[in-house]
């Protein structure tokens, strides 16, 4: 088990993943009793059914242990242990698959972006009970959330990966900013829209450097948002009050990210997608096809010879 222990690792599948994955293969092959050599795809189906009349689990949990031998198998697959990984094209019939609803089309997103500078930037009215230093620190702050809000909806990140980015990840140049890995995501490097550039120069070059001194935060300079990390959920927190309050169709950031998803898998497909929004795999890619072609899954599901 060390070594799937070490394959998981290398997937950057968390602790938790991996003691639950490491939990049904010790179950799974604690009921079968063969060698891994001689498990054969009936086996699997028939744990699966196991779980489903003796254990009476619901079809979402079997889906979670099928996940697990499947990652199991495909490492003993990979190192040449056996020939043929077992669980291969099964699936559960009846899990269900999210779909979200209320998401933004691509021309949806531009005039959210282009609402929140007119709202909060261009048409930005003072308060006579605001001194000079408190109404320069708000269009300040206001300026940064719109370079950041520009992140999320023309390169889909989630606000978690907004403070990792440096300034040398962008090129103004070539019209591009790179994006860290993190234990979800890969490492991509995205282009930018047109409408963001001008934001991104006038922030990093006039904003950045009063935010800075501000917040002194020096040690934080090398970095596209000067904010320190435990401030940064405030930050994110409070931008996500600026998009409420201009858009009530606007819930939370999750649904920007899934939406440029969404359409992205419209535009380049899914293998494309994947790079895009930095997928580890292509069935996290996958599952973003619900929002579209529900219809098309259903079909697949209720023709393939392996489902359950």
């Amino acid at each position: 088990m060390k070594e799937f222990i070490r394959y998981m690792e290398s997937k950057n599948h968390s602790a938790s993943t991996q003691k639950s994955y490491l939990r049904c293969v010790k179950l799974f092959l604690k009921w079968v009793q063969k060698e891994d050599l001689q498990i054969t795809k009936p086996d699997i189906l028939s744990y699966l059914e196991f779980l489903k009349e003796r254990k009476g689990q619901q079809n979402a949990t079997r889906q979670n242990n099928l996940h697990a031998l499947n990652h199991y198998f495909t490492h003993l697959y990979k190192s040449e242990r056996i020939s043929d990984n077992p669980c291969l094209f099964l699936k559960v019939r009846g899990t269900k698959v999210k779909k979200l609803h209320n998401l933004y089309t691509g021309e949806e997103l531009n005039e959210l972006y282009d609402n929140f500078y007119h709202v909060y930037i261009r048409n930005f009215k003072t308060c006579k009970y605001f001194g000079s230093g408190t109404v320069e620190y708000m269009q300040l702050t206001r300026a940064r959330n719109y370079v950041a809000i520009g992140i999320m909806i023309y390169q889909g990140t989630i606000a978690g990966e907004l403070k990792n980015i440096r300034l040398e990840d962008i090129d103004l140049q070539k019209g591009t900013i790179k994006l860290h890995s993190n234990r979800r995501a890969k490492e991509r490097v995205l282009p930018l829209n047109a409408a963001q550039v001008g934001a991104l120069i006038n922030y990093i070059h006039n904003v950045k450097p009063k935010l800075e001194m501000i917040y002194k935060t020096a040690e934080y300079e090398d970095f596209l948002f000067s904010v320190e990390n435990q401030n940064f959920h405030d930050v994110t927190g409070y931008m996500q009050k600026q998009l409420k309050a201009i858009d009530r169709k606007f819930k939370h950031f999750y649904q920007i990210r899934t939406s440029v998803i969404t359409n992205w898998l419209k535009a380049y497909g899914l293998r494309k997608t994947q790079y895009l929004a930095g997928h580890r795999s292509i069935g996290t890619t996958e599952r973003y096809t619900s929002n579209d072609l529900q219809p098309l899954i259903d079909d697949i599901n209720n023709l393939h010879p392996f489902n359950l």
